[in-house]
């Protein structure tokens, strides 16, 4: 009786879960700083964007003594959208439960 009502908040609290361990990535900077290749797409993420650490493997002509190459701003976007897909799948159909939860909770009876 209880579970077919509550369907709403079990929908937001699983959504809320999911982009949480989807996010995180405080783990892998603890754990796997150096091992690149097991890095998630969030770690990727931050270290592209607001570390503006290069790309693996690219040198640059050699002005700045042998540093990476800044990633550019359209790899940056292309990360950026390919972390938001998945969320982005998975929140349309979340989204009845939502409006079904504020019906229910707004509706006077």
């Amino acid at each position: 009786m209880v579970l077919p009502t509550s369907k709403a908040v079990t929908a937001v609290i699983t959504l809320f879960y999911a982009v949480g361990y989807w996010n995180s990535f405080f783990n892998v900077m603890l754990y796997m700083p150096t091992e690149s290749e097991k890095w998630p797409l969030q770690y990727v993420l931050l270290q592209y964007v607001s570390k503006g650490l290069g790309m693996p493997g690219s040198v640059d002509n050699g002005a700045s003594a042998g540093h990476a190459q800044a990633a550019p701003l359209s790899l940056q976007m292309a990360v950026v959208v390919l972390t938001l897909v998945p969320i982005l799948m998975v929140y349309p159909f979340m989204q009845k439960h939502f409006r079904t939860g504020v019906l229910t909770g707004a509706v006077k009876g």
